[in-house]
């Protein structure tokens, strides 16, 4: 029936000069009206994707004593942006861009949770790079830096292939720790297969900053429900494993 200036101006903004302001409301509008007439609030509030990919947000409400309809629309793509790359940051390692130990405690937790009636089980790497801080005092953080990040390629490159890791998700855990996580397995040998390709790959060297350098990692292996059944117990257990091999070299 009416709508103002601005709306007008989005509109264009949105789906170029020709565009009608209609293009601001949701394509299902002729379904969410009569549904809103019902409401006894006789108000709601809308996000849906408009047109361009934007996102937009409609607060719209019944006015029964002039029998019609009155909204409020914004385009509130950047604050979507924000709020995604703030969740982003909060479930990712800044320096490696691979899932933190926040993300893999919900995923296990929720994995878990659903399968807990199905049997399931699973295992749980955790890799240490051997003598990490040597390389730190010996060349520096920002060598070490880069070095963290080759390896989590590295051992994204690993699980991609075809095998037993093939569904792995991998996690920086902190410092030079990395997790792995194999949500099922067929055989109780498929993560020992997994932890030895793991060390195979991790031993061609690495370049960085104009040097090669060699690494090597320790690995403790968890499994559930043997050896846990919650997040924090197997990654304790896989922790006391990793440090049983570092000790005995």
């Amino acid at each position: 029936t009416y709508a103002n200036p601005a709306s007008v101006a989005l509109a264009h903004d949105l789906a170029g000069e020709r565009a009608g302001p209609g293009v601001l409301l949701p394509v299902d509008l002729g379904e969410r009206l009569p549904r809103l007439r019902q409401d006894p609030a006789a108000a709601a509030r809308w996000e849906y994707a408009g047109a361009a990919g934007h996102a937009l947000e409609c607060n719209i409400h019944w006015l029964a004593d002039l029998d019609c309809f009155h909204a409020h629309i914004g385009d509130i793509s950047e604050r979507k942006r924000a709020e995604e790359r703030l969740v982003h940051q909060a479930y990712h390692d800044p320096l490696t861009g691979l899932p933190n130990r926040r993300m893999f405690e919900e995923h296990l937790e929720h994995r878990l949770y659903a399968e807990r009636r199905g049997g399931m089980r699973a295992a749980y790497l955790l890799l240490g790079v051997d003598r990490f801080r040597v390389i730190i005092e010996s060349f520096g953080p920002s060598a070490g830096d880069v070095l963290l990040q080759a390896l989590a390629g590295r051992l994204r490159e690993l699980l991609q292939k075809e095998g037993d890791g093939s569904e792995a998700l991998l996690y920086r855990m902190d410092g030079d720790r990395f997790a792995v996580f194999v949500p099922g397995f067929e055989t109780s040998q498929a993560p020992m297969r997994l932890a030895e390709r793991l060390l195979a790959g991790v031993r061609a060297p690495f370049y960085a900053l104009g040097r090669e350098y060699h690494l090597s990692v320790s690995i403790g292996i968890s499994i559930y429900p043997l050896d846990g059944q919650d997040a924090q117990t197997l990654e304790r257990n896989a922790e006391t494993a990793m440090q049983r091999v570092k000790q005995q070299g």
